[in-house]
């Protein structure tokens, strides 16, 4: 029945997953202890499961459950205490429970240092979510330190054009921008940018990136980049939208913005 669950699950089938699970739990239940590791391991798998099917807050008792079967039961396992405690603090950041969330992910970060290589990618999928977390919270000074090793460990492990990696750019990208860091946006920006040139040229990904790389330039007082910055936004936009969407005519003013500083019209 577990096995079953898990594959309605990864075939997006979450309702009958859900179901699945639970039977699976009940079925254990009867017939094993409550410190069994498969209690454990079956209480997992049915919050995985209320997560997937959107009821977070099933989810988050589900998984303290678990958490705390793992705790007093099965101390020896820290992988899968790790795991759990992962998936708990991203439910609770999820839920806007931050204080809660920054604790339970710290918690699993000290544990997976201290049994894990450095650079392994369980550590960097811990960074990630810690990171966002703080993000969240408007940490951003620890937001940005948490991002950055994660962005190393993800680079050691993965290619360039991973969505991993991506992923990182975009939200360190952004956090540099909110804190003027204009220089190091901008870094940030291209590499992206050199990204997706190869991945998907002609893209709302693309016209984004150059649009925000505009907006890194004019604060930098580079105004002939913003202006190439804006225009292949623009041109990008006007591929993909009909004229008059709100995100062509957020390009056009910044762009007309621009050629009012540089001719002072």
């Amino acid at each position: 029945v577990g096995m079953l669950s898990m594959c309605c699950e990864s075939l997006g089938d979450h309702r009958r997953a859900l179901e699945l699970s639970q039977e699976a739990l009940a079925i254990a239940s009867r017939c094993l202890p409550g410190n069994h590791p498969d209690i454990a391991a079956y209480l997992g798998q049915l919050s995985s499961c209320y997560h997937s099917a959107g009821e977070v807050d099933k989810a988050i008792n589900i998984m303290q459950q678990c958490v705390g079967v793992v705790k007093q039961h099965l101390p020896t396992r820290r992988s899968d205490l790790c795991t759990c405690l992962n998936n708990l603090g991203l439910y609770y950041s999820q839920k806007g429970m931050l204080h809660e969330a920054i604790a339970t992910l710290e918690e699993c970060l000290v544990s997976r240092r201290l049994f894990l290589p450095p650079g392994h990618p369980d550590i960097g999928a811990t960074l990630w979510n810690l990171g966002n977390a703080y993000k969240k919270g408007k940490n951003v000074v620890k937001a940005t330190e948490l991002l950055r090793e994660c962005l190393s460990v993800r680079e050691k492990n993965l290619p360039a054009t991973h969505p991993h990696v991506i992923d990182v750019l975009w939200n360190l990208s952004s956090i540099m921008y909110d804190q003027k860091l204009y220089d190091e946006s901008l870094q940030l920006y291209r590499r992206l940018h050199n990204i997706l040139t190869a991945l998907c040229p002609l893209s709302e990904d693309m016209a984004t990136v150059c649009h925000n790389m505009g907006l890194c330039y004019v604060n930098l007082s580079n105004l002939n980049e913003a202006e190439e910055a804006f225009t292949q936004s623009l041109r990008i936009k006007t591929a993909l939208y009909q004229q008059g969407h709100e995100s062509i005519d957020t390009t056009e003013r910044e762009l007309h913005e621009v050629w009012q500083l540089k001719f002072g019209q």
